[in-house]
């Protein structure tokens, strides 16, 4: 290993001969060996990317400096329309206000105003809290109170952080994801980490912050509801119970999807909702029902 969060072993680098270092740069406290490298005569690339625009170039610009700009291309292409499905699945559904940890061992760690994590929060759906603040990752405890999230997502799940830790912390119990028991765990990495994974962790991130929306990765229309198979063969506030959600949401919810695909995916009665032969297609499309009620969310 040459690098950690803690520093870069230069002399380890220059030892290997390497034909380029791409680095985080400054931003991740490698300012110092990026200079010292390059002295050095090891050509260095430093990419530190503010938006999801920013990834795209990046990855675009890695394929260049590595003689793959085809493959690189490709891949920009594959994740744009990825970013784009995604974004058009969340636009129509509420967005509910979200609050992301990165950390709340000391300080409490979130994402910054104008960050990546804001920007992927959103395209995911969510209403995120942020600091307030482009450069400061720490919000006080009082203002996270007082913004109220619906929704917690542990992005600290990884180092043993847990839904009964947060609603044991003083002075979290009034928060609404905290009363409702809503808080979640996700993958930090893929949410996080800038790279081709970033469309894992947006497809993650919309999972979570909206109980209808999941992504079957083996069917190339893209994105279904998970509330409607949780509406098949029940009433419409039995629905509402399992998602946690208003009677009012769930209805305006699937006529909305229902506008999208143009056709109706459920029939209608005095007690009971039951899947047309249409949105019983569209879960065969993606798998047999019994898998589409099994994906995780």
């Amino acid at each position: 290993m040459v690098a950690t969060f803690q520093g870069v072993d230069v002399e380890k680098i220059v030892a290997s001969n390497a034909d380029l270092v791409i680095s985080g740069g400054a931003p991740f406290g490698q300012g110092p060996a990026v200079e010292q490298l390059r002295r050095a005569n090891i050509p260095v690339l430093v990419v530190a990317p503010a938006t999801l625009a920013d990834v795209l170039e990046n990855i675009q610009l890695i394929g260049s400096a590595t003689g793959d700009s085809g493959a690189a291309a490709n891949l920009v292409a594959a994740m744009t329309a990825d970013f784009d499905a995604i974004r058009s699945a969340t636009a129509g559904l509420d967005h509910p206000k979200v609050f992301y940890e990165i950390d709340a061992t000391s300080k409490i760690f979130t994402a910054a105003t104008g960050s990546l994590l804001e920007e992927m929060l959103k395209a995911a759906g969510a209403d995120p809290i942020t600091t307030g603040s482009p450069t400061a990752y720490d919000i006080a405890i009082e203002t996270l109170v007082q913004a109220d999230p619906s929704l917690i997502l542990l992005g600290d799940a990884a180092y043993g952080v847990t839904a009964d830790q947060v609603k044991g912390r003083p002075g979290w119990d009034t928060i609404s994801a905290v009363k409702s028991g809503n808080i979640k765990a996700v993958d930090d990495i893929v949410i996080t980490r800038p790279g081709p994974r970033l469309v894992e962790g947006l497809r993650e991130a919309a999972g979570k912050a909206s109980d209808w929306i999941v992504k079957y990765p083996q069917d190339p229309r893209g994105y279904y509801y998970r509330g409607l198979n949780l509406l098949n063969n029940r009433d419409v506030p039995g629905a509402a119970e399992q998602l946690r959600l208003p009677k009012s949401t769930v209805s305006r919810r699937l006529s909305g999807l229902e506008q999208r695909l143009g056709e109706k995916l459920l029939q209608r009665s005095t007690r009971r909702l039951t899947l047309t032969d249409f949105g019983q297609g569209v879960l065969e499309s993606v798998g047999d029902a019994r898998g589409a009620r099994e994906v995780p969310t």
